[in-house]
């Protein structure tokens, strides 16, 4: 019962990696530099994720239920990334990066969740372990890739045990 209440949180937790659209980002020694990203769709926002997966801890930035979260944040970042606009208006989840060194040059993901009410578990009780999620009203925004990640047992952290690539078309969606 313990692994399918953490299959299920990880589940309704599902974020979207917005790194699809890369921009590259120049700034000098001391500068405060923003980090774009808007997320798709209408929906109001209470979640985004700043990661760079070279890092271990691996998060910049965590923004959740209208507050901040450091617990998990890489040490380097303390206190010099926020939100560009804490509002989030016009879906811009962008974070600014204060004195910047040259050990920030890296790859930046934003993840942000953009399936409230769009996804649910193929089969709720997850009947031989089948933790597969459908996603509805598909839209172009939904283009992008998808991880899926549980915690089993006494692991660390959540393990990827599936990445979907969706190209969503005039007509038809691509699942590579």
């Amino acid at each position: 019962l313990t692994d399918i209440t953490q299959h299920r949180w990880y589940l309704v937790h599902l974020l979207r990696d917005s790194s699809q659209s890369q921009t590259n980002i120049t700034g000098k020694p001391g500068d405060v530099v923003t980090l774009p990203c808007r997320a798709p769709g209408s929906t109001k926002f209470l979640a985004v994720n700043w990661t760079r997966p070279d890092l271990d801890p691996k998060e910049i930035f965590v923004y959740r239920d209208w507050s901040f979260d450091s617990v998990n944040q890489h040490p380097a970042f303390k206190e010099r990334v926020e939100l560009k606009n804490s509002q989030m208006k016009d879906r811009d989840v962008s974070v600014t990066l204060k004195d910047v060194t040259f050990n920030d040059t890296g790859t930046y993901k934003c993840y942000h969740p953009s399936f409230k009410e769009r996804v649910e578990l193929k089969d709720s009780q997850m009947k031989d372990r089948d933790v597969s999620v459908t996603l509805k009203d598909v839209t172009f925004t939904d283009t992008g890739t998808y991880e899926c990640s549980v915690f089993q047992g006494q692991t660390k952290g959540p393990q990827i045990i599936s990445i979907v690539h969706l190209t969503v078309s005039t007509g038809e969606c691509v699942f590579v």
